[in-house]
């Protein structure tokens, strides 16, 4: 007889964020989202916009302010929500 049991562990690391980032992040977070589920979701997200912006067409003073500018109107479409 032969029993075969497989555990999937998933690793975890601890990092450290400032305040405000926390609170932007939380402000973010969609309902029933871990903070790694959101933390993913918008790394998905800036890695497309980064693509369909086209970085390599702007200086990276535009694209900064590109970046911070649809950061911003994301916070605003968020406030309020804890």
């Amino acid at each position: 007889m032969y029993v075969y049991t497989y555990i999937y562990i998933m690793a975890t690391k601890t990092i450290s964020i400032k305040e405000e980032a926390y609170y932007i992040l939380k402000s973010l977070q969609l309902p029933n989202e871990s903070f790694s589920d959101t933390v993913m979701r918008l790394a998905k997200q800036f890695s497309n916009l980064e693509g369909s912006l086209g970085k390599g067409t702007m200086s990276d003073e535009e694209y900064e302010i590109e970046i911070e500018s649809m950061i911003k109107s994301r916070e605003l479409m968020f406030e309020g929500r804890e």
